[in-house]
């Protein structure tokens, strides 16, 4: 009861809406509440950080010391974060597979105390998925966050807290392993695990998670929310709503969705990946679109709070975060939280209690602003680079010059991908635009835009172009957008929410889109 208590004061002082709707919200997101979401207040999360994420590294690390990992890195040795920096290496996918592959064969205490309930499956610039590990204590979390952000998100439209949510998701599971774990994408194994008051809410039953086909998937999302009170929509990456509304308006000649959803009133997406103005021809006008933060399978680094910008407060009571400074070769250089400096960008670690120790998700985050002692967030993009011969291109600069490229040039296309080519002497970037035919002229300009952005951005793509000529000039491959749309399909089913593969060196790929 005291719980219930608390936190009716405290969201009555985050969310001033109207009495009903505090009390529906109260009910309706309090019901399942984890005891350690007590913790949850606003003074402590923006007046203390540091001791917040040393509260919980600590209890990571306790809670792990007899594994075989812990074990191997003298985790009972650990009492500070000082030492544990010392003591634990940085890492990525690759040092800890063979551990992976261990628990995939059924071993248990290899990297955490809590069994492994799920591996989450993520792929994209490579052709070989992850298999990320998950334990029960990850579904509270999830719970906690989407808590955080709706709460956030209804002070800016609490019309949402009626009617139903279209949530876009995956299947439940892929397969299992030889030792019966179920693998897949999360966003279907986190919805099949929804409570039920929350399964009450979204407009779409199972079906919906067990149709192996996107045809399918489409027909049934249609059939079982048209005739619903739509308020609500939430995807991952724009790919989903941008087939959604391809599905729905070639069915049904639906141009904008509150043509069908007059009350749609909130979206909850990663707004990078699509400006504003873009959803707002597939929405309609009038609806607030807030990021949801970068929230990977492998962990939550920030949650979305605003429907302006695309910032994000750290997770700081889920994840343990450092931070080594973009063009910092130094390992030792790592920040925390209360470290950062604004305009400055990171690649991020994540220590979890799913057995991600320093982990380096390979993101790079930009600090826009602070919000008490919490520094803002925003995903600049991911912190691996193309390197054909010597150039070591990032690939979010990449990203960066191709957007600049088209904006400048005129060229209009939907989707693309930049692919390394080694099959002439001298190589170069080749990029495969989904579009319709466009002119000899306009396409020349684009790949010279693209050419002069990355050489004004990435002073080793410059030299390797001018002074070493190790590079030639790119060159452009147009295909039909319906090949992306094909793709992006399958991945949809597989992945579940899939990002956009902007670039990739999976030629495997290539072939795909090319054929």
């Amino acid at each position: 009861m005291l719980a219930i208590t608390v936190n009716k004061y405290f969201f009555s002082r985050l969310f001033p809406t109207t009495s009903f709707l505090k009390e529906v919200f109260i009910i309706f997101f309090m019901s399942n509440l984890k005891s350690r979401l007590m913790e949850w207040n606003t003074g402590e999360i923006f007046r203390g950080p540091l001791k917040i994420q040393e509260n919980l590294l600590k209890k990571i690390i306790k809670e792990n010391e007899n594994t075989s990992y812990g074990k191997r890195n003298s985790f009972s040795k650990i009492d500070s974060i000082n030492a544990f920096q010392e003591r634990v290496p940085i890492i990525e996918y690759s040092s800890i597979e063979e551990e992976i592959n261990l628990i995939k064969e059924g071993e248990e205490n290899i990297l955490t105390r809590d069994p492994i309930v799920y591996f989450a499956t993520t792929s994209g610039t490579t052709s070989q998925s992850k298999f990320i590990p998950l334990t029960e204590k990850r579904y509270p979390d999830f719970i906690y966050e989407n808590q955080f952000w709706f709460g956030y998100a209804i002070k800016q439209a609490n019309e949402a807290l009626s009617g139903k949510i279209l949530y876009f998701t995956g299947n439940k599971e892929e397969g299992v392993t030889e030792e019966g774990i179920p693998y897949g994408p999360i966003s279907g194994f986190v919805a099949s695990k929804q409570k039920k008051r929350l399964k009450d809410k979204v407009a779409t039953s199972n079906r919906v998670l067990e149709a192996k086909d996107f045809n399918e998937k489409m027909e049934i999302m249609a059939d079982e929310t048209l005739s619903q009170d739509i308020r609500t929509i939430a995807f991952s990456y724009p790919i989903e709503i941008i087939l959604f509304h391809k599905y729905l308006k070639e069915t049904k000649g639906i141009e904008k969705l509150k043509d069908i959803w007059p009350n749609l009133s909130l979206v909850g997406c990663f707004k990078k990946s699509l400006e504003d103005s873009q959803l707002e021809n597939i929405l309609g006008k009038g609806v607030c679109i807030q990021d949801h933060g970068i929230r990977a399978s492998e962990g939550t680094i920030s949650i979305g709070y605003s429907g302006k910008g695309r910032a994000g407060i750290p997770a700081i009571q889920q994840t343990f975060l450092e931070f080594l400074e973009e063009d910092s070769k130094d390992s030792n250089s790592v920040k925390l939280i209360n470290e950062l400096e604004e305009n400055k960008r990171y690649n991020v670690l994540l220590t979890t209690f799913d057995g991600l120790y320093r982990y380096n998700i390979k993101d790079i985050v930009k600090v826009v602003g602070r919000k008490g002692k919490l520094p803002l967030l925003d995903f600049e993009g991911r912190s691996n680079t193309l390197d054909i011969n010597g150039e070591h291109s990032p690939y979010y600069q990449i990203e960066v010059a191709v957007k600049k490229a088209q904006k400048d040039s005129g060229i209009q296309f939907e989707d693309y991908t930049v692919f390394p080519n080694k099959e002439n002497l001298v190589p170069y970037y080749e990029i495969v635009l989904g579009g319709e035919e466009t002119s000899p002229e306009k396409t020349r300009d684009f790949l010279e835009e693209f050419d002069n952005n990355m050489k004004s951005n990435v002073s080793s793509y410059k030299r390797m172009r001018n002074e070493w000529s190790r590079l030639d000039f790119p060159k452009a491959t147009l295909i039909h957008s319906e090949k992306y749309d094909n793709l992006n399909k399958e991945r949809i089913i597989r992945e579940g929410q899939p990002k956009h593969i902007h670039v990739s060196e999976n030629l495997k790929l290539k072939d795909r889109l090319l054929q």
